[in-house]
């Protein structure tokens, strides 16, 4: 917690003692957060930030996005919070937590549209340009921020790593709220408190988990490396790149990603690779991940809502729990989501079928390909 006379947290530019020192101090220190449950997409519970007087915030560059936001909502499992914040050189104009966000692009650029409106109106100004973190919100943003009647109208939207003021913003709130701050340079991950957040229909819910089942039953990790990288292509369009881990982890699982330049080492070395010479470059596109847990280790809310569903789970250490890495608010599509059920539904025959060539018992010619009967993908594996 800051002190008295430290900036508060909250970006205001006000001392901390004439900010939230007296809200802070009222709330538990294992605060959760929110008290009541905020609406559905579009309906926030934060408000507008009060600037000090006199401050001039700069029109040459705002940073908006929609962050996953590790809290809990006392009265809402099902919760999937986030925080939408919007950045102006020094000052933060606005921090909303919503608990029920979209996860289609189109519907979180329509959010941060809408907020991006409420802080020119309120503050008499236009932001030439706004930059936003994802690629895939930058077309939308902008064709919004496009129309004659937006208070942001002709402002120019950018893709950006960097967003500095609207991170130590939302670090600030991790701090007052008590939570663990994120890694420097982690980007935003999403694992709510139960599998009802994430908004997936039931029937998908449960085909993933038993898929989840075969794959752990048929234990990839034990034939495939760490390293190795196969392409899915699922009947319905488009390609993911998939990774099965726990060859030399302490917890298996399997992850896929939209965009297969995050897959190559980082030919920069230093921090990001850590002295490690297969390590990513930073995430460009989404990541989804399952990673098989002890049951004790999941959420509360999470072990009734498996219990109570009966989704087949493999053994006691054999929990999927699924993260969503670089994705619009942190949420999950049912696109995304299908990928990756049929990625983990095709990787035991793939395997099943190639595992020789892959563990060198015979000469493997590549590529190597396999169609699950399934659901019709194709998987694919390269020499490279």
């Amino acid at each position: 917690m800051p002190a008295r006379n430290d900036p508060c947290p909250c970006g205001s530019g006000k001392k901390y003692k004439h900010c939230h020192q007296r809200e802070d101090e009222a709330a538990p220190r294992a605060q959760r957060l929110i008290h009541g449950t905020a609406g559905a997409a579009g309906r926030a519970t934060g408000a507008a930030v009060r600037l000090p007087p006199g401050a001039v915030v700069p029109t040459d560059s705002w940073e908006v996005d929609l962050l996953p936001f590790a809290a809990e909502i006392t009265d809402d499992p099902t919760a999937r919070p986030t925080v939408l914040l919007i950045g102006a050189g020094e000052y933060v104009l606005s921090a909303e937590v919503l608990a029920h966000p979209p996860s289609e692009a189109r519907e979180v650029a329509a959010l941060l549209a809408r907020a991006l409106s409420d802080a020119s109106t309120r503050t008499g100004l236009r932001p030439t340009e706004v930059r936003v973190r994802l690629a895939v919100l930058v077309d939308e943003l902008a064709e919004l921020l496009a129309e004659p009647e937006h208070a942001a109208h002709g402002a120019r939207v950018i893709e950006s790593r960097a967003m500095l003021r609207v991170d130590d913003a939302l670090a600030g709130l991790e701090t007052r709220a008590g939570l663990p701050l994120a890694e420097p340079g982690a980007l935003p991950s999403s694992h709510p408190q139960t599998w009802a957040a994430w908004g997936f229909p039931p029937a998908e819910t449960a085909r993933l988990f038993a898929a989840c089942d075969v794959l752990y039953k048929s234990a990839p990790w034990d034939v495939i490396d760490d390293l190795d990288v196969f392409t899915v292509r699922p009947r319905e369009g488009g390609a993911w790149h998939v990774v099965v881990f726990g060859d030399d982890l302490d917890v298996p699982g399997i992850a896929i990603y939209a965009d297969a330049g995050d897959l190559r080492p980082s030919p920069e070395g230093g921090d990001d690779t850590a002295g490690n010479a297969h390590a990513p470059a930073p995430l460009r596109g989404a990541s989804l991940s399952i990673v098989f847990e002890e049951r004790e280790s999941l959420p509360k809310p999470m072990r009734a809502e498996v219990r109570l569903a009966r989704w087949p789970v493999a053994g006691p250490m054999a929990h999927p729990y699924l993260t969503a890495i670089n994705t619009p608010g942190g949420g999950i599509t049912l696109r995304q989501l299908r990928a990756l059920t049929v990625a983990i539904e095709a990787v035991p025959g793939f395997l099943e079928k190639h595992a020789d060539a892959i563990t060198g018992k015979v000469e493997a010619r590549f590529p190597l390909r396999y169609t699950e009967k399934l659901n019709g993908a194709t998987v694919e594996m390269s020499d490279a």
